[in-house]
């Protein structure tokens, strides 16, 4: 018989019946009561809230200003250099390796260097890095 269920799946049944009922009663009751009931539980909800989509809004335009300034190559980690458009963690690494076996960049056309930067990606990359002048 295909309708055979064990106690589990005849649990789970009664499980996702009763949720049912459950929800569809408590949508009628805040219909006809004209109130949330989640409110006055104490659930947050994700309604509007004018002052955390603010708040939420000057977060993401700080982020978006940090994430446009320059990277100094000569301090950049490697997840900071993965930022940079073209560059994963392979290319990534060969910049560290460059840097730690030759010493700092002195230039930013000194990235020509590093094997696999050439011209285009380093013309990519101009605008979004610097070196740092001590």
């Amino acid at each position: 018989m295909i309708w055979k269920f064990d106690f589990s799946r005849r649990s789970l049944v009664w499980l996702l019946g009763l949720s049912f009922v459950a929800g569809t009663g408590l949508e009628i009751w805040e219909q006809w009561s004209g109130r949330r009931a989640v409110s006055s539980a104490g659930i947050v909800s994700m309604g509007h809230d004018a002052r955390l989509a603010e708040l939420a809004d000057s977060l993401y335009k700080a982020r978006q200003v940090e994430l446009a300034k320059p990277i100094d190559i000569n301090l950049a980690s490697a997840s900071e250099l993965e930022r940079l458009p073209g560059i994963g963690p392979v290319l990534a690494e060969r910049i560290l390796s460059e840097r730690e076996t030759n010493g700092p960049f002195v230039t930013v056309d000194d990235l020509d260097r590093v094997s696999g930067i050439g011209v285009k990606k380093l013309a990519e990359l101009r605008a979004r890095v610097t070196v740092a002048t001590e």
